[in-house]
């Protein structure tokens, strides 16, 4: 879930620099690169496709993937990335809501749990920097940082560099954080 997260912090980052289309056929590009030869070894060569299957793959290939991932980064050019993550984290309810609709699944109790936990986690979304901003506030005025995994201490002209990096971060969750919440009407 970090990496999922973390794509449209990225992807905010990248519309400011590139176009929409390049950063896309890029992503598929390096994708593409990583997966072709994993799925022709776990196939052990090149699978038969029937061509129904190769249209549903087909569609799903041009909407959930090109069309969502371009539409997500067009919209990162226009909004934060702490509002582009609560509307990416409604991607779930939504395909709940879409099969009952389009494909005539059932609503059930499950899924209605399903959905309200959803938006709990989407509200609770919008907070959660509210909290962490004086978390890595306060971790980047300790003078014991220890390097992650050795534990060995960190060299003190290198803390002092990440720190600027953290505390500009840390600001500007606290702004996205504090429209957010006066767009939430927390």
């Amino acid at each position: 879930m970090a990496l999922v997260g973390s794509s449209v912090v990225v992807g905010k980052l990248l519309v400011a620099h590139l176009p929409v289309f390049l950063i896309s056929g890029i992503r598929f590009a390096i994708a593409s690169l990583i997966l072709v030869p994993l799925a022709l070894l776990a196939a052990r060569g090149v699978p038969a496709i029937g061509a129904r299957d190769f249209g549903v793959m087909a569609l799903q290939a041009a909407s959930g993937m090109f069309a969502f991932n371009v539409l997500l980064l067009a919209g990162l050019a226009l909004t934060s990335a702490a509002e582009g993550g609560i509307v990416t984290s409604t991607t779930p309810a939504v395909a709940a809501a879409l099969a009952v609709v389009v494909l005539g699944e059932r609503w059930t109790g499950r899924r209605s749990a399903a959905i309200g936990l959803a938006v709990l986690g989407i509200r609770a979304s919008a907070v959660k920097y509210d909290w962490l901003t004086p978390w890595c506030l306060q971790a980047a005025l300790d003078d014991r940082h220890r390097a992650y995994g050795s534990g060995e201490a960190v060299d003190p002209d290198a803390r002092y560099e990440a720190r600027a990096a953290g505390l500009a971060i840390c600001a500007r969750w606290a702004d996205e954080a504090m429209e957010l919440a006066d767009s939430l009407g927390l």
